[in-house]
C-alpha cells in the first residue's frame, strides 16, 4: 500500500487564489483545447477539484488532505500552463503581480508534494 499523500496547508487567500487559478484554468481548457479523452478527464478531475474547495473556502486555515498523484499533477499543470500563457502578454504591473501568484502557488505545491512528477 503506497503512503498517503502529505496535508496541503493553505490559508483563506491560498486556496481562494487556487481556486480562481482553476476556474481560469477550466476556461481555457473548454476554449483552447481540442475535445479528447485527456481533456475531458482533465475538466472532470478540476471540476471535482472546485467542488471540494468551493465547500471548504469559508474556512480560515485549510487542511486539504487525500489529494490523489493525478490531481496534483493537474494543479501543476494548470499552474504552468496559466504563467506560460501570462508570460506572452505585453508586461504590465498587473501581469507580473498574477505570474508571481502563480509561481508562488507553484511552489507550495511542489514543496507539499515533492515525489510526485512534473
Amino acid at each position: 500500500m503506497r503512503d498517503p499523500l502529505p496535508f496541503l496547508h493553505m490559508s483563506y487567500e491560498q486556496i481562494s487564489l487556487l481556486t480562481a487559478q482553476l476556474l481560469v484554468y477550466q476556461q481555457y481548457l473548454e476554449r483552447n483545447v481540442a475535445p479528447s479523452a485527456k481533456r475531458n478527464r482533465t475538466l472532470r478531475i478540476v471540476a471535482a477539484l472546485l467542488r471540494r474547495f468551493g465547500a471548504i473556502v469559508w474556512q480560515t486555515n485549510v487542511q486539504i488532505a487525500l489529494l490523489t498523484t493525478e490531481e496534483v499533477l493537474i494543479i501543476k499543470e494548470a499552474l504552468t500552463v496559466l504563467q506560460a500563457s501570462l508570460e506572452t502578454k505585453c508586461p504590465s504591473a498587473g501581469r507580473d503581480q498574477e505570474i508571481q501568484r502563480l509561481a508562488a502557488m507553484k511552489m507550495l505545491i511542489e514543496q507539499t508534494f515533492p515525489l510526485t512528477q512534473d
